[in-house]
Parts: C-alpha cells; sequence; structure tokens
C-alpha cells in the first residue's frame, strides 16, 4: 500500500466513521478521535517517505503532523488543525464547521494565529493546513471527500472578515482539496517533486534538508 492509497482508504473510513452517530441521540464523534485513527493507521504501515504524528496543540494550534521525507534530499512539513462537520439540527443539511476561530483558554490567542505563526516563526518553517472531516451524507450533499484540506490563510481571512466562531461548510467547498491529493508525487512509478514543484504547490512553505531537521529533533 501507498501513502496516496492509505489517504483514499481514509477518507472513506471518515464517511463510515462519522455516519455511525447519526443513529444515536448520545453519541457525539469528536475530531481527536478519527485524527487518532489517522495517526494509528499511517504509524502501522511504517512507510519510509511520510511520518504522521501528533502534534502539541497548545505550542502549534494543530492536533496532527505530517513530515515527507523526500528522494531528492528535500522535507516537507504540514502542521495540521482538524475540525468536523456538524449539522445545525439532526435532520437537516445545512452542514457548518464549528469552532473554527476557537481561542485557547490560557493565552485568550485564536487557534488559527497561533498555528500561522508557529509555522512562519523561523525555527518551525512549514505549512500550516486545517483538515475537515465529514460523514457519508454530509459527503454526498456537498460534493467532497470524507477528509479534505484547507490552507489556514483562508481560515485566518475569515475570522477577519466575519469573526464568526460557525461558518457553512459549503463556504469552503470550492477552496478544499481531497487529502489523499497530498500524496500526489510519492507514489511508486512518479518522480520525486523538484523544489519548484513543492514551492509552486505551496507557496508560503519554506523546505529544509530532511537530515538538518533530524539532527534538530
Amino acid at each position: 500500500m501507498t501513502p496516496c492509497e492509505l489517504a483514499k482508504n481514509l477518507e472513506s473510513f471518515s464517511k463510515d466513521f462519522f455516519e455511525q452517530e447519526r443513529s444515536s441521540k448520545r453519541w457525539r464523534i469528536l475530531e481527536t478521535s478519527f485524527t487518532d485513527v489517522m495517526i494509528a493507521a499511517f504509524s502501522r504501515q511504517k512507510f519510509a517517505s511520510v511520518k504522521v504524528d501528533a502534534s502539541i496543540e497548545p505550542q502549534t494550534g494543530a492536533d496532527l503532523e505530517i513530515l515527507f521525507s523526500l528522494p531528492n534530499s528535500l522535507a516537507i512539513l504540514f502542521i495540521i488543525q482538524a475540525k468536523r462537520y456538524k449539522p445545525s439540527s439532526k435532520n437537516s443539511k445545512n452542514w457548518s464547521y464549528t469552532e473554527l476561530f476557537h481561542k485557547t483558554h490560557k493565552t485568550g490567542k485564536h487557534q488559527v494565529d497561533i498555528l500561522i505563526n508557529h509555522c512562519g516563526s523561523s525555527a518551525n518553517r512549514s505549512v500550516p493546513l486545517y483538515a475537515f472531516y465529514h460523514s457519508a451524507t454530509a459527503s454526498l450533499d456537498l460534493g467532497v471527500e470524507g477528509v479534505t484540506l484547507l490552507d489556514a490563510c483562508h481560515v485566518h481571512n475569515e475570522l477577519k472578515r466575519t469573526g464568526k466562531n460557525r461558518l457553512s461548510c459549503k463556504h469552503y467547498t470550492s477552496k478544499s482539496y481531497p487529502f489523499s491529493d497530498l500524496f500526489f508525487k510519492i507514489s511508486p512509478g512518479k518522480s520525486p517533486p523538484s523544489r519548484t514543484d513543492l514551492t509552486s504547490r505551496y507557496p508560503g512553505s519554506i523546505l529544509s534538508d530532511f537530515s538538518q531537521k533530524q539532527e534538530k529533533q
């Protein structure tokens, strides 16, 4: 199995996983539950090119981190905050993402600001993203995969524009992309991405040598 194939499997599993709670009046799945599933799935495979682990949320504003080590000695780190879809009521199709502009209890800072500032600091240069989890019903209604990604800067811009803590999923569907797209260049049979490929796809990212990152850890 390749990292891309596993990512596609997780997109499908998210749909089934979150769909199960629709039959219960008491059970509500937290996004952290599915994040744990994703981390465990990647850890079990022991991919040489991809490392997935939990993030230290108070420091990074994120739930998980994905580190790519590439054949041309480049590395790129994605630091990701996860949010799940929620309906406005049990039978509603008005899906939204809640707590997008969550403030931390200790600092009073917005989570998205902590994430972007952490990724932009000289010591932690990386790509800030949001992951959105959906059930099968929500995925079908919205026309998206079970797990999608979005540049954190879009979330930050909406914070400045609206200040609302809950925004319609449809507001972000045109800007997001499937989780599996993150792994499009590291499947067997495809040439590794060049620095130009990566910086054009993720213009806010800064790439560093993987060996240097290992020395710092």
